[in-house]
């Protein structure tokens, strides 16, 4: 098998994993919402959690050492993608108790499009 296509497996088996995860994130930050009382209390430890982890593939896993240069020249615009992951973990905390994973899972994927 060549380079190109293992890429391509290990891509779409991502995204196969990616897709199974989310239904469940969804009911487990519903279910999270709970327990401090507070969406924005819930959110802060699972996105702790979730930069640490990410921190830590980069670290182990990632081509190249963390270079902070680099990060103080990446574009305002970019940092955005971390705003977009906090209000789907907010909205799974606010809306999956209230409607239900699959109606919050519904929503997600149907109204953009």
């Amino acid at each position: 098998m060549d380079q190109h296509r293992r890429q391509t497996l290990i891509a779409l088996a991502l995204d196969f994993c990616g897709g199974v995860c989310l239904p469940i994130q969804a009911i487990i930050n519903g279910r999270l919402g709970g327990y401090p009382g507070s969406p924005l209390l819930a959110s802060t430890p699972q996105n702790l959690v979730g930069a640490i982890a990410a921190l830590l593939l980069a670290v182990f896993l990632g081509p190249t050492r963390l270079r902070f240069p680099q990060l103080a020249t990446t574009p305002v615009w970019a940092w955005v993608g971390g705003l977009c992951g906090i209000v789907f973990i907010l909205a799974g905390v606010i809306a999956a108790p209230r409607v239900g994973a699959t109606a919050m899972m519904s929503a997600v994927m149907v109204w953009p499009t």
